[in-house]
C-alpha cells in the first residue's frame, strides 16, 4: 500500500512539473505574440504561429538603404546580432510602404547568409501594394518560403522580372561581361561595350577580395542586383559587401602594406576632423597621391568617382562604416549608426558614354 502510495506522489509531482512547465512556455508565447491581431493567430497551422519563438525585427516603413540609412543600418545590426546568436528572426514586413532596389540586394543577401547556417528567416507580407511587388518581383518570397540554401562560394538568384543577383567571393570578368550586355541591350537595344560600368564591377569585386577581411583575402562574399528598366532606358546596380568596410580596413593595414601608417602621412598633407571628411579625400584620389607619391591613375574606389566624371556611370552613391557618400552631388555625410560593410550603388542611362556593337 506504500509503495502504491508513493507510485501516486510522484506521479503527482511530475504532472505538477509539467503544468508549471507548460503555463511558463504559454506566458513566453503570449509576451512574444504581444500586438499581433488575433486573425493571424487564430489559425494554429498560421506562419505566426509556428514563429512565435522568433525574435520579431521590424522592416523600416520607408525601407530605402540610400534615402533612410540610418534606419536600414539599424535594422541590418538587429539581424547580425540574432545570427551571431543564432536565433531564428521574423521579418515584420507589413508596415512598409515603400521599398527601392538598393534595399534588396540587402535583404537577399542577409536571408541566403541564415538559411545556409540553419538560422530559422521567415516573414510576413507588405500591406502596401507596390512594396508586395516590388518584394515579389525580385524572387524574395520564392526564395524565403520555398528554397534552402547551402553555404557555398557563388550564388545565383534570378527572378521572372527584371531583378538579377549574384554573389561571389572572387573576381569574375566573365559575370561582369554577361551583366554588361544585359544591360546594354535593355537600354540600347543592342549589345554595347559599357567600360565605367565593367571597371565599376572589377574595382568593387577586388575591394571585397583584398579588403573585406583584415585577416584573409577571398573569404567575404559579395553581393550584387542589377534591376532593369526598360521603360526608362536604365539598369540600377546594388552592391554590397558584409566585410570591415573602408575604414576599419585602413585602420589594419599590415606593416608590410603601403598603406601602413597612411593616417599620419594624409594628416601631414590635409586637414580633415572625420570620415566623411576623409572619404571625399579618397574619393578624390588624394589619399592614393600621398601614399604614393605619384599622380593618381585611377585605381581603387576614387576611379569609381573618376568613371562617373567622365558620365560612363550616373547617380553614383557609397555607405561604409559611419559614412554616407551622394558622389554626384559632393555630398559626404556621417551616420549616427555603423554600417559593418561596404554598400555601392549607380545607375546606368542612355545619355551615359558606351562603345556601340563589339567594338
Amino acid at each position: 500500500m506504500k509503495h502504491r502510495k508513493n507510485i501516486l506522489l510522484n506521479k503527482v509531482k511530475k504532472l505538477w512539473k509539467r503544468n508549471i512547465k507548460s503555463k511558463l512556455k504559454r506566458k513566453e508565447k503570449r509576451k512574444k505574440l504581444k500586438g499581433v491581431k488575433r486573425k493571424y493567430t487564430k489559425d494554429k497551422n498560421s506562419y505566426l504561429e509556428k514563429n512565435w519563438d522568433s525574435e520579431k525585427i521590424r522592416a523600416p516603413n520607408n525601407f530605402s538603404f540610400i534615402e533612410k540609412t540610418n534606419d536600414v543600418v539599424s535594422f541590418i545590426n538587429k539581424l547580425s546580432d540574432c545570427f551571431d546568436k543564432r536565433k531564428k528572426v521574423f521579418i515584420v514586413l507589413k508596415n512598409v510602404e515603400n521599398i527601392t532596389y538598393d534595399a534588396l540586394v540587402v535583404l537577399l543577401s542577409i536571408m541566403v547568409k541564415f538559411k545556409s547556417k540553419k538560422i530559422g528567416f521567415n516573414g510576413d507580407f507588405p500591406k502596401n501594394k507596390k512594396a508586395f511587388e516590388i518584394l515579389t518581383q525580385s524572387g524574395f518570397f520564392e526564395y524565403l518560403y520555398f528554397s534552402n540554401f547551402k553555404s557555398k562560394d557563388t550564388y545565383d538568384l534570378p527572378s521572372k522580372s527584371g531583378i538579377h543577383t549574384h554573389a561571389m567571393k572572387n573576381v569574375d570578368s566573365i559575370l561582369g561581361d554577361k551583366i554588361i550586355t544585359n544591360a546594354s541591350k535593355t537600354i540600347w537595344n543592342e549589345k554595347r561595350r559599357c567600360q565605367g560600368v565593367q571597371k565599376t564591377l572589377l574595382e568593387l569585386m577586388q575591394n571585397t577580395n583584398n579588403h573585406a577581411d583584415i585577416d584573409m583575402e577571398g573569404v567575404k562574399h559579395w553581393w550584387l542586383s542589377a534591376f532593369h528598366i526598360k521603360e526608362e532606358k536604365k539598369v540600377t546596380f546594388s552592391f554590397v559587401d558584409f566585410g570591415v568596410g573602408i575604414f576599419n580596413s585602413l585602420d589594419n593595414k599590415p606593416q608590410r602594406s603601403k598603406w601602413y601608417g597612411w593616417g599620419q602621412k594624409l594628416a601631414a598633407a590635409f586637414s580633415f576632423s572625420n570620415n566623411a571628411e576623409l572619404l571625399k579625400l579618397i574619393m578624390d584620389g588624394k589619399l592614393h597621391t600621398t601614399i604614393t607619391n605619384k599622380p593618381y591613375r585611377g585605381k581603387g574606389l576614387p576611379g569609381l568617382k573618376l568613371t562617373m566624371d567622365r558620365n560612363q556611370i550616373s547617380n553614383l552613391h557609397i555607405i561604409s562604416n559611419n559614412v554616407k557618400a551622394d558622389v554626384k552631388n559632393n555630398a559626404y555625410t556621417l551616420l549616427n549608426k555603423n554600417f559593418n560593410g561596404t554598400f555601392v550603388y549607380w545607375e546606368l542611362t542612355e545619355t551615359n558614354k558606351n562603345c556601340d556593337g563589339d567594338a
